[in-house]
């Protein structure tokens, strides 16, 4: 009996790690007091205990993926770093056609999927000049799609797993959101549908309503990228096929940002009505650039307390309300830092976590819900 129940424990210590978001007891706060009335009125359906999940981060100086456990005070140390990814001949990449195109990871994201066999979770990743789908928590390649070293450069900002297996990117520099045909066997895997948009810079699924929630420039107003009524949050219907895909703007859910240059946009635990959202600027330029979007009324609401920041490039919540958030050092010489900041729901300042010789560029909470 004794051994069983041990087997037992162990197994369960297996599921912990394989899921990246660890369950822990039971917060009493407001937030969470908030989350179960939301629930009961709005039918949501919750975690049966606060999720304390891991940070996943994207680490510019060594081209690695990271997860990291806020729980560790010093992130120095190696039982701090719970997983880390980064394309390998190991787990299946080409060492001439795919691993030479990796560098730089700009966002990654964990889900849940029953689109690929014998995996049910994965992640959807960028860096440089390759897009890719990993199996996890082994990081074994499902789906990649490498880009041409030409002018401009691609610079894939954000990337999004589809519940059907396809997968959606967001390109800065070639001003497009597109959705590709990952959930099919080669050779049907390379088709994709363009979405114009210019800066593009974030693509988020929304199981709620059934839409793409992306980021970037339409030239609503005038000509002038510079406007700020041209930056807006949108959201695409995906129709067509999972074999032939297709965006169409929803103008319905569309808002002009308040502020300029949209970067992330990220789901707001608890309350599937509303999303983060972050600009470099917000239009009275008092360098705060961090909001809630009110899906339904399209409004912006500013972080609370000192949460709210400008050039933030990494924003969330842990499902106990706890804010996690990310900015540069400095944005005129570089976009990263090797600290994240963690705030409470009111936005106060708890405590930071720093790995030395990191340079994180995007902060995730690793958690493979979409909301």
């Amino acid at each position: 009996m004794k051994k069983e129940i041990k087997v037992h424990v162990f197994l369960y210590m297996l599921f912990v790690v394989f899921i990246g978001c660890k369950k822990t007891a039971p917060l009493v706060d407001t937030h969470e007091e908030k989350a179960s009335k939301l629930a009961e009125n709005k039918g949501l359906a919750l975690a049966p205990t606060p999720c304390g999940c891991w940070i996943a981060l994207t680490n510019q100086a060594n081209d690695l993926l990271e997860a990291y456990d806020p729980s560790v005070t010093d992130w120095n140390l190696e039982n701090a770093r719970k997983w880390t990814f980064e394309p390998t001949t190991g787990r299946g990449y080409s060492a001439t056609e795919e691993i030479p195109l990796w560098n730089d990871p700009t966002d990654v994201k964990l889900r849940n999927t029953s689109a690929f066999a014998g995996t049910t979770q994965a992640i959807a990743t960028c860096g440089g000049r390759l897009a890719t789908i990993a199996a996890y928590p082994s990081g074994n390649k499902i789906w990649t799609m490498g880009f041409g070293d030409f002018e401009p450069q691609v610079s894939l900002h954000s990337a999004e797993l589809l519940p059907n297996g396809n997968i959606a990117l967001a390109s800065s520099k070639r001003n497009w959101v597109r959705v590709y045909s990952s959930s099919q066997a080669p050779p049907n895997h390379g088709k994709f549908y363009e979405f114009p948009l210019g800066d593009a810079h974030a693509v988020l699924w929304d199981p709620t309503y059934q839409r793409l929630w992306v980021t970037g420039w339409l030239p609503l107003n005038s000509g002038n990228y510079w406007d700020p009524l041209n930056q807006v949050i949108t959201a695409l219907k995906v129709e067509g096929t999972a074999a032939d895909p297709k965006l169409v703007e929803d103008v319905d859910f569309r808002a002009v940002l308040p502020g300029k240059y949209g970067h992330d946009i990220a789901p707001y635990y608890y309350d599937h009505d509303k999303l983060w959202i972050t600009v470099n600027v917000d239009n009275a330029d008092n360098n705060k650039g961090v909001y809630l979007f009110d899906k339904t009324t399209r409004t912006f609401t500013h972080a609370p307390g000192v949460a709210d920041r400008n050039f933030v490039k990494g924003i969330g919540n842990q499902p106990s309300g706890e804010i996690v958030a990310i900015r540069p050092i400095d944005h005129v010489t570089g976009w990263t830092n090797n600290t994240v900041n963690f705030y409470s729901v009111t936005g106060s300042a708890l405590y930071n976590r720093t790995r030395s010789s990191a340079a994180f560029y995007k902060s995730r909470i690793f958690n493979p819900d979409y909301q």
